[in-house]
């Protein structure tokens, strides 16, 4: 800038300025489906039992997240492929039964 004139746009200016500003990306919206949680009958010995649990569950057909703790796992699933009951066999399926 070898005293060249520098002009900068005002402040009221950039608040008018057109959409060619790029917008904020959007936050993914959250998959739909029926979530609940449910307490195993008997608590996992370890809170380290959980992840390798959590796993085999997300495997299966239908199934969009799981969290959860030793005493409780949160299913959240695909209402036109699995209903509560079919959600509560396969935590059964696993070894984890819950109440």
């Amino acid at each position: 800038m070898a005293g060249e004139k520098v002009e900068l746009p005002s402040p009221v200016s950039l608040l008018m300025a057109p959409a060619a500003q790029a917008a904020p990306a959007a936050a993914a919206a959250p998959a739909a489906g029926t979530a609940k949680q449910f307490e195993f009958a008997t608590p996992l010995a370890t809170i380290e039992e959980f992840e390798p649990l959590a796993g085999t569950i997300k495997e299966k057909a239908g199934i969009l997240e799981v969290s959860g703790s030793e005493c409780t796992i949160t299913v959240k699933w695909d209402p036109s492929k699995l209903d509560e009951a079919a959600v509560r066999k396969i935590l059964t399926d696993t070894g984890h039964p819950v109440k």
